[in-house]
């Protein structure tokens, strides 16, 4: 018994650190019981490994532990900094249902850290995604967030980043004083923000990764 309280103190360090799982992602093509090929990426978090040689068709449907999943018709990497995301729009979402499918074929995948791989954006914001990688200026704010942080994007050769890099940071630290008071008003102005930036081609996302 004198190693009981040891136990206990293992097992708490385990699921506090522990594995935080697998993030996955998976370009299928899908032939469904009609006949009908779907093609396009797919987004998964789990605690089980995943096997190329075991988990097909049936057996990846087992792997998934889902009846119905959403396939990404489209997507265009983007580089941020030291990170990749996957940029895509709603208009490329697609809600499968598995029971439907009889074919399932991986052609490839990639295994990512658990942050948010997934950039999911409007037809508007999306449209102004560029081949290459865009200039990027970086707005954080240690009161709103640790690891979180805003992000402006460019792809057009002279986007004023800099006067709205300041503008946005000297907002964000003024309402960051009082946030739970400001938050209502912030969001409007980020709203109103993000549609003016669309209109001279820079884009304002919020992005977050693992701690």
């Amino acid at each position: 018994m004198k190693y009981f309280p040891l136990v206990i103190l293992l097992l708490v360090f385990k699921l506090s650190f522990g594995d935080a799982g697998n993030s996955y992602r998976f370009n299928l093509r899908l032939i469904s019981n009609a006949g009908d090929t779907i093609q396009g990426y797919l987004y998964h978090n789990s605690y089980d490994n995943f096997n190329k040689f075991y988990h097909q068709d049936d057996a990846f449907k087992s792997f998934l532990k889902k009846d119905q999943v959403t396939i990404f018709e489209f997507i265009m990497p983007i580089r941020i900094g030291d990170v990749t995301k996957d940029a895509t729009s709603k208009a490329y979402i697609k809600t499968v249902n598995l029971d439907e499918i009889k074919k399932i074929t991986i052609i490839d995948f990639l295994e990512f850290n658990t942050s948010d791989r997934l950039l999911e954006l409007s037809p508007e914001a999306f449209n102004i995604i560029k081949p290459g990688n865009p200039e990027c200026k970086f707005i954080s704010n240690q009161k709103v967030s640790t690891n979180c942080q805003y992000v402006l994007l460019s792809w057009k050769k002279r986007a004023d980043l800099d006067r709205n890099k300041k503008e946005f940071t000297e907002k964000l630290m003024t309402d960051s004083k009082d946030m739970d008071n400001n938050k209502g008003e912030f969001n409007s102005y980020l709203e109103a923000k993000k549609k003016r930036l669309l209109y001279d081609g820079i884009l304002l996302i919020y992005m977050c990764e693992s701690l």
